[in-house]
């Protein structure tokens, strides 16, 4: 396996200028720890980036959630605390996928590599609003082919308590940050 190097740090690119700027953080703010191999999604309802997971050298495969408000200027990283209470979380990974349903306030989490290497076939439905996860799917199968059409879609066939079934999620355009 090839070395990745992890890193938290945060560029905004300005569509004016076509100039990239590092953001920076004070000593006393919360960051996300350094990783690689996370997943990073828009959230309209939510004003935010939402990044999960990913692994670093130290850590190894994570399951943590952080919020990037871009409502205000003060850029400043929220860390998500799931109600395990009323839900289960998924499994610390890397190299997994992400896609957001923002009528419904629902992040969707799928694949990845856990912490022994192995290939996770599993989907996760994350609620936002509640904070609340749970296993949408326990196993699915898909081709590469299918993963991406020339209309946006997210394909995943998934096995349901009732059968196999085929479920679309759509992705949201991909957001370019203004300063």
């Amino acid at each position: 396996m090839g070395h990745f190097t992890s890193l938290n740090c945060m560029y905004c690119f300005n569509t004016q200028t076509f100039e990239w700027t590092q953001l920076s953080y004070s000593p006393s703010d919360t960051v996300p720890s350094p990783r690689n191999s996370h997943s990073c999604i828009y959230s309209k309802h939510c004003e935010s980036l939402i990044i999960f997971g990913g692994a670093n050298e130290n850590i190894g495969p994570m399951n943590d959630i952080w919020f990037f408000c871009l409502e205000d200027k003060q850029h400043q990283w929220r860390k998500m605390i799931p109600n395990i209470d009323k839900g289960d979380i998924p499994l610390p990974r890397e190299m997994h996928a992400s896609c957001i349903d923002d009528a419904r306030r629902c992040m969707y989490v799928m694949g990845g590599r856990n912490a022994e290497g192995n290939v996770c076939q599993d989907l996760w439905e994350l609620n936002l609003g509640r904070l609340v996860s749970s296993p949408f799917a326990e196993t699915f199968h898909f081709s590469p082919n299918s993963l991406f059409n020339d209309r946006n879609l997210l394909r995943i066939h998934q096995k349901l308590m009732n059968g196999i079934e085929l479920i679309q999620l759509h992705l949201q355009d991909v957001l370019i940050l203004l300063t």
